[in-house]
Parts: C-alpha cells; structure tokens; sequence
C-alpha cells in the first residue's frame, strides 16, 4: 500500500468477495447474479434448516425424551418433555 492513498474497504460488498455462489463466481449479468443469489441463499437455507431441525430432533427425542422417562416415568416424563419444549420455543 502507497502512502497517503485511502485503504481498501474491508466490510460491504468488498468483503463478500469470497463468498461463493451456486451458479459460478466471476462477471455476470444482472439477472444472473440475482437468480445466482437467490438460488444460493435458498439451497443454503434448507440446508442449514435440515441440519438444524435434525439436531433438535436427536437433542428432544433422542436424549432428553428417554432420560426424562426413565427419571420421571411415562406419563411424567412426556408432560416435562412438553413443557420444557414449549418454553424453548416461545421466543
């Protein structure tokens, strides 16, 4: 870097740069950036939403579920079960 010239940015746009799209990185059209996005952002989404749903699914029913029963009995251990994921989910 040259003395006295103004830095690059370094948030915005300019630090995406290393992001990469489904559909190719380089020069493209408008349009075709924007269905690149949105192709990206979707995929990425489901994904991370699959994964996620996937793990809480395990952590309630795999976990939590058989501990609660075995400490509580049946009956209990399924309304604390209920109880604790209602409260979970309120926010």
């Amino acid at each position: 870097m040259v003395p006295g010239t103004p830095s690059a940015p370094t948030g915005g746009i300019a630090a995406a740069h290393h992001v990469t799209l489904l559909l190719g990185g380089g020069p493209q059209s408008f349009g075709l950036l924007a269905l690149n996005i949105a192709v990206s952002v979707t995929v990425g989404s489901t994904v991370l939403g699959v994964v996620r749903g996937v793990g809480e699914e395990l952590g309630w029913r795999a976990v939590l579920q058989p501990e609660a029963t075995r400490r509580l009995g049946p009956l209990r251990g399924t309304l604390a079960v209920g109880l604790y994921w209602a409260y979970w989910h309120l926010p």
